[in-house]
């Protein structure tokens, strides 16, 4: 019973927003696709969620919401084993969001995953990884833990990241599952 009424009060506002442009802010309207977004991710729905994030992106284009929904847009084409596209979407997001944020790392991460993938062999991209290694060693990144050992984030998609730092590696969990492993200079 929950379910429907959280689908139709979605769909209603899904029609009505755009009928009372005065009434609900865009911030408030961003906030709900996200949610709604998040929420299909979490129900095992992402193809409803990628499209909540491409209408938010078309609806919206501009603002602090937009790399991360190109984040969430690229992560989707990944999972959809689209790795020529997500490299693209990944690209777009990457140069967008802030130089020491879990987004960016993850980001990158998923860019090598994508070349790796496209080339059959793990070693496809050595500027790539040394320069996402250049990133985890400077300080500028390590500050953004706040001298914590394990930062998490969600993507849009509703997945989360547990980022576990250690004195010569990251360890990357996607969901409770071994996503990726980087060692630190």
């Amino acid at each position: 019973m929950k379910r429907h009424y959280f689908i139709f009060i979605f769909i209603l506002l899904t029609f009505l927003l755009p009928l009372f442009p005065g009434r609900v802010s865009a911030e408030e309207a961003i906030k709900v696709k996200l949610i709604q977004a998040e929420r299909y991710g979490k129900e095992g729905k992402p193809d409803f969620a990628f499209l909540e994030l491409r209408d938010l992106l078309q609806r919206y284009p501009e603002g602090s919401h937009v790399a991360e929904v190109e984040f969430g847009l690229a992560e989707y084409l990944f999972l959809q084993r689209n790795f020529s596209e997500a490299t693209g979407a990944f690209q777009r997001s990457l140069s967008k969001l802030n130089y020491d944020s879990i987004p960016r790392v993850l980001g990158q991460i998923y860019l090598l995953k994508c070349r790796e993938k496209t080339s059959g062999r793990t070693d496809s991209s050595p500027e790539l990884l040394a320069q996402l290694k250049q990133e985890l060693s400077s300080q500028k990144f390590f500050e953004a833990f706040d001298d914590k050992r394990t930062q998490t984030w969600q993507s849009p998609l509703g997945n989360l990241y547990t980022l576990d730092e250690f004195v010569d590696h990251l360890e990357v969990l996607l969901n409770g599952q071994p996503f990726y492993t980087i060692t630190i200079p």
